[in-house]
């Protein structure tokens, strides 16, 4: 069988034979100058393989029966590296003679294998872009690094308040360099961080909305600047298109 049916006997899984090739090299080995597994790597990215992982051993030994481990102080450069990746057995059939003079005389694993795919993927769905256009309000606040409320970081704080009470989006920045009501400059430097550098939230979001977390943040805000700007906004999305016409 090539699918599963549910109870309702719709297809819903796709099976298809495949190979999976798993390739053992050593990462002092490489390839015209490049890592071999950089190379290997890609290689199989540039001839249209759909995946491939690299992974790296901490411990291992080869052909030479040397046991080769990392420690905290120093990397070995002949630990064992792991390069994997599932295709058809054609795919796969036409990637050997190359792959094969790459790694020379390094250990090469197929195992015959199965891939399941859901039928519809939402890859596989056609998709429209979406383009929405409209007015929104944009709220900034300044406050420092080191403000707390109830004992957490202020700016943490504002941001759980801000996604418990569903507002669109919100984006904190840190400064390096500025001075607030007190007129104190404060400047982050190479070796030593100032101890309260300014932190901006900028919250997009319904002016209404924006105006219902003012009692909240009238708690929150011991030292503070709260600016309100209009905003027109753009924003893209894609959804799945209909195709039920």
């Amino acid at each position: 069988m090539n699918s599963y049916e549910g109870g309702n006997g719709i297809a819903m899984n796709t099976r298809i034979p495949a190979r999976k090739v798993s390739m053992y090299v050593s990462d002092g080995e490489s390839h015209r100058g490049v890592p071999l597994s950089s190379a290997i790597l890609n290689f199989l990215f540039y001839r249209g393989v759909s995946g491939a992982i690299v992974t790296k051993g901490s411990a291992g030994f080869g052909v030479a029966h040397r046991l080769h481990s990392s420690d905290f102080v120093e990397i070995s450069d002949h630990l064992p590296v792991v390069i994997q990746f599932v295709e058809t057995p054609e795919k796969v059939e036409a990637l050997m003679e190359k792959l094969q003079e790459m790694m020379g005389g390094g250990m090469m694993e197929i195992q015959e294998t199965t891939i399941v795919k859901p039928e519809a993927s939402l890859s596989q769905i056609p998709r429209t872009p979406v383009r929405l256009e409209g007015k929104a309000c944009v709220m900034t606040i300044y406050i420092g690094e080191n403000d707390r409320w109830n004992g957490l970081r202020l700016h943490e704080a504002l941001i759980d308040a801000f996604r418990s009470n569903d507002i669109s989006g919100v984006t904190v920045s840190r400064g390096i360099l500025g001075y607030g009501v007190k007129k104190e400059v404060h400047k982050e430097r190479t070796f030593r961080l100032s101890s309260d550098l300014p932190i901006i939230l900028s919250a997009i979001d319904s002016w209404e909305k924006l105006q219902q977390l003012m009692p909240l943040l009238d708690q929150m805000l011991e030292q503070a600047l709260v600016v309100f700007s209009d905003a027109e906004i753009v924003t893209y999305n894609h959804r799945p298109a209909d195709t039920t016409q």
